[in-house]
């Protein structure tokens, strides 16, 4: 995601969208009868969300300084 963001701002037009996984925790758990993590996912590992938003907040201004350029 930061390379992305990087190379957004820098001015490169090829990337036109990404994808990331989050949730609420990091990381991902086996599914289970019992003792799961709530706000783990059960399937892919994901990015907890302060991740998310900060990077978010980084794709946001690699964008704004495309839209500069």
């Amino acid at each position: 995601m930061r390379e992305l963001a990087a190379r957004l701002a820098t001015g490169e037009r090829g990337i036109t969208g990404l994808m990331m996984e989050s949730f609420i925790e990091a990381g991902a758990q086996a599914p289970a009868p019992s003792g799961l993590v709530y706000g783990k996912s059960v399937t892919d590992k994901c990015i907890d969300w302060p991740t998310t938003a900060d990077l978010l907040r980084e794709l946001a201004g690699s964008v704004r300084a495309r839209r500069a350029l």
